[in-house]
Formats: C-alpha cells, sequence, structure tokens
C-alpha cells in the first residue's frame, strides 16, 4: 500500500508523528477517492490506519482526522471505529460533513457520540474561532483517555 510505504519513509526521518486526512473536502482530493470521499468507505479506512500502524515504528504515534461523512453522518460511528480499530492513537473529528464544508454550525454532539465509542482520545474541531468560541464547543464536553 503506497500510503504505508511513504508513512515507512517519512518515519525515517524522525517526525513526531504521522498524521492521516480522511477530512479534506476538496474537490480535486475527493476526486481522486482521496480525503472525506473515503468516509464513504470505512473499510478501506481501516486497512489504510492498518498498513501505516504496521509501517510505522511502535513508538511513532499514528493520528487521523475525520468528518463526520461525506453527505450526510449516517457512517461516523462506523468510521471514528475504523480508525481506532486500525491502531490511530487519536482521532479529531470535524464537526461537519464534507458536504456541508465550513458552514455554521458545526455539530458537536455527534463528537460526542463517537467519543462514546472509542477508546482512544478525541479532539473535536470545526467552527472555533476564537477563545471566545471555545466555551460553545465545550457545552457536551468531549472528555479524552
Amino acid at each position: 500500500m503506497c500510503l504505508a510505504e511513504n508513512a515507512a519513509r517519512l518515519a525515517s526521518l524522525g517526525p513526531a508523528g504521522i498524521d492521516l486526512n480522511f477530512g479534506c473536502p476538496a474537490n480535486v482530493v475527493n476526486r481522486h477517492g482521496g480525503g472525506a470521499a473515503l468516509l464513504n468507505e470505512p473499510e478501506t479506512i481501516l486497512a489504510i490506519v492498518t498498513a501505516v500502524r504496521r509501517a510505522v515504528p511502535a513508538h511513532m504515534p499514528v493520528s487521523a482526522k475525520m468528518r463526520l461523512g461525506y453527505s450526510d453522518d449516517s457512517r461516523a460511528i462506523e468510521c471514528a471505529l475504523a480508525i481506532a480499530d486500525g491502531g490511530a492513537d487519536e482521532l479529531v473529528v470535524h464537526a461537519r460533513t464534507k458536504t456541508q464544508a465550513y458552514k455554521p454550525p458545526a455539530y458537536w454532539d455527534r463528537i460526542v457520540d463517537i467519543r462514546a465509542v472509542v477508546n482512544i482520545p478525541v479532539v473535536a474541531n470545526g467552527e472555533i474561532w476564537t477563545v471566545d468560541d471555545a466555551p460553545a464547543a465545550a457545552k457536551p464536553r468531549v472528555v479524552t483517555c
């Protein structure tokens, strides 16, 4: 798998960690099956995360970012579990779908649902622009491991 080979090469350079982005909403990326388009294929996400985790040293963190889904959030839990089950050490969730892009609001309650089923730290992302925005994002408190 190309991503695993690239991750192994990168790991040899000594980064602090490897981060996978399953949340990119750019049409050029999605048109080629990357970024948020992968949220329609949780089994592929699992294969990618598993391959990357195996390709890098055990001490090197592997993290992943995802959105709630592509056009809806019906597979958000399935995708989050694929990331966790594949061996990621941390998950960042942008609280919107690809089709919602960056339009308010962010759906932080769905992050709470994801946090309830995975056993890795979860970071909320999306629609936090200033220090004053942070309390609203924290209302459904997301607790990490």
